[in-house]
């Protein structure tokens, strides 16, 4: 789908004195989440501005400059302002809000200092960007009959209280900003800006590609050229909405004519660039705030809202966005599950050299000159997506952190009479008839015990289902009472705080003649679970997250070890083998927390196997090839 993403209504305009956004940083920014969580954020320098908040049952703080509370109850809340000399206290002094659980609900004012910018009755008109040469016209009316025009920015002084309204004019090639009328209320002792944003019609479109749901592996196999354990295990994930990215990261240009300052390190030291260089140097701040711009200038809803630091998804909103970091992994592979989007890396090597299938679709450190270069110029994936491999590092919103997986450690099996077989094999089978819809395991005098404590997650739920075909089943949660029988006769609590459910039906398998099926729900708290049989088979094992939060997803283990085939267990009293399964997972999102966001696709200065479809930064990479392409839903 190729359009104008600018095109669209540009306009942004603010009242000084109304809530606006924090001054950014190129530190990364986590998402706050939980219930009845507050946020103060008084702005206009690095003053301590102080503030007094009430709520219910006579709650009472006073604090100074941004802080954040958590596990506030739900209600209403009123701040208030605190005068302090030499800054206009913001209008109005008190604003009350309603605290809901699982929200972030915050409080933002701006002060100004009475020496500063505006005054008391001044006016500001700003038309942006103020870079091109000239000024983008306007006119104005107000009390008293006053009327003016004229083009770029102007300050009027000692303007009288009363409505004031400003038109903003047309100018060829350029999209009038819309509302192309604004009224604003000019109160006595305050002052007003109008502010608003062309957009040039003349290269800046932004060209999107639709992207429709699937299920496709993520990360690297463990034997791909260049990976590494950052990319481990390879998972199963499953995109089910739709939705749109830009077929390169955004560019220069684009940045530019949208918010109006290019923070690009190479514009500082090539004067003579191209406009169609993609943006580097921006941090996940500002790629986040630009998406909220253009979700305005489209006439979106903005998908994220910005508070001090942090920024928080309204994944029900139909504005711009960065992609997740799974949705950029599926589109830059485009249906392939080679290392590269065309293909597979043609050497091991972990330095720079010329590989021929990245040098038709990358810029990359052996043909780049070390220089970021123009966005589209290389070959499209698929899926019509260009400079996925290479030429800048792409932020997503996820926190970079390793990837889900349920450890699988090999333990003892205990008989019925008491006895202890101190080895067994376990197999991955492919699917046996009655039983299984994909990969299961077999476990043959073996426990095998699956820990979801690593999962970093709070269970409420594990689950799985199973064959039994010898009725000795080893069965342990949490480290509690040794069970030893059959699952149908398990107790309705196995740990504190955890109680189980077992469905039993007869089954029969051609191999290992009758036997009984079902599923055991754990619900509660588990952290491991000991499972095991002289002929058992496990399938389905998926863990629940508790809470609901933005974040939640069931987990569920493909039961495919990295070694297809037995692993063995030989030698009594060794060292258990603790292997790791992956994880199916729907619609990950990331984590809420973090120390920095993931960036993918590698960049000019990168070796062949960093700009694999796989590849992850590192937590640590500079921000200087930093670069982001935009997503939306669309359904």
């Amino acid at each position: 789908m190729n359009r104008a993403a600018l095109c669209r209504s540009g306009l942004v305009v603010l009242a000084l004195g109304l809530i606006v956004l924090a001054g950014c940083n190129d530190e990364t920014t986590s998402g706050l989440t939980g219930t009845g969580t507050i946020g103060v954020y008084p702005l206009g320098s690095t003053t301590p501005f102080p503030w007094q908040l009430t709520g219910p049952d006579g709650y009472l703080h006073e604090g100074s400059g941004d802080e954040v509370l958590a596990d506030m109850a739900v209600g209403s809340y009123t701040i208030t302002w605190q005068g302090v000399t030499g800054w206009v206290t913001p209008s109005p002094a008190e604003v009350t809000k309603n605290v809901t659980a699982g929200a972030l609900t915050t409080f933002t004012a701006t002060y100004r200092a009475t020496g500063g910018e505006i005054l008391p009755g001044q006016i500001d008109i700003d038309p942006l960007p103020n870079d091109q040469g000239f000024g983008f016209p306007w006119s104005i009316t107000g009390p008293d009959e006053f009327s003016a025009s004229g083009t770029g920015f102007i300050r009027y002084e000692n303007m009288d209280p009363g409505d004031y309204t400003v038109t903003w004019g047309d100018v060829d090639d350029w999209t009038t900003p819309a509302p192309a009328v604004v009224t604003l209320t000019l109160d006595q002792g305050e002052g007003l800006r109008f502010t608003a944003t062309w957009v040039s019609e003349e290269g800046s479109s932004i060209t999107f590609k639709p992207i429709v749901p699937g299920t496709f592996l993520m990360g690297s196999p463990r034997g791909e050229t260049g990976s590494s354990s950052y990319e481990w295990p390879q998972h199963r994930v499953t995109l089910t909405r739709p939705f749109e990215m830009s077929e390169t990261e955004i560019t220069w240009e684009q940045y530019v004519n949208l918010m109006g300052n290019n923070p690009s390190y190479y514009d500082d030291v090539c004067l003579t660039c191209p406009g169609d260089y993609p943006m580097e140097s921006v941090s996940w701040l500002q790629a986040v705030e630009f998406c909220n711009a253009l979700s305005l200038a489209e006439g979106y809803a903005p998908a994220y809202t910005v508070a001090g630091s942090t920024a928080t998804w309204d994944q029900d909103a139909d504005g711009y966005r960065l992609p997740t970091e799974a949705e950029w992994e599926y589109a830059c592979r485009a249906g392939t599950i080679t290392a590269l989007s065309n293909g597979d890396l043609t050497s091991a090597a972990s330095s720079c050299y010329s590989d021929p299938n990245l040098e038709l679709i990358a810029w990359y450190c052996n043909n780049s000159s070390s220089h970021v270069r123009p966005a589209g110029d290389k070959q499209p994936n698929e899926w019509g997506l260009r400079d996925m491999h290479g030429n800048v590092w792409e932020w997503v919103w996820d926190f970079s952190r390793n990837y889900d997986s349920i450890s699988l450690q090999l333990g003892d099996f205990t008989f019925l009479d008491g006895s202890v077989q101190q080895r067994g094999t376990i197999t991955v089978m492919e699917a046996e008839t009655g039983f299984g819809t994909d990969k299961i395991f077999r476990l043959d005098q073996i426990g095998a015990t699956f820990g979801v404590s690593n999962l970093g997650v709070t269970t409420s739920q594990v689950s799985f289902h199973y064959a039994d075909f010898d009725s000795v089943t080893n069965f342990r949660v949490n480290g509690q009472t040794l069970y030893r029988g059959m699952f149908s006769e398990l107790p309705s609590t196995v740990a504190p705080g955890v109680t189980v459910a077992v469905t039993a039906a007869p089954v029969f398998n051609g191999t290992y003649g009758d036997g009984v099926t079902g599923t055991v729900t754990l619900t509660g708290a588990v952290t491991s679970v000991l499972v095991g049989g002289k002929i058992l088979m496990i399938d389905d094992f998926s863990v629940v997250e508790a809470g609901g939060s933005q974040f939640a997803r069931d987990r569920v283990a493909d039961l495919d070890l990295f070694v297809r085939g037995q692993v063995y267990r030989p030698n009594p009293g060794g060292i258990p083998t603790l292997l790791s399964l992956d994880c199916t997972i729907a619609d990950p999102i990331g984590r809420g927390t973090g120390s920095t966001h993931a960036l993918r696709g590698g960049s000019f200065f990168s070796n062949p196997g960093d700009c694999r479809s796989a590849a992850r930064s590192l937590p640590n990479l500079a921000s200087r090839y930093a670069g982001f392409r935009v997503a939306r839903y669309t359904d």
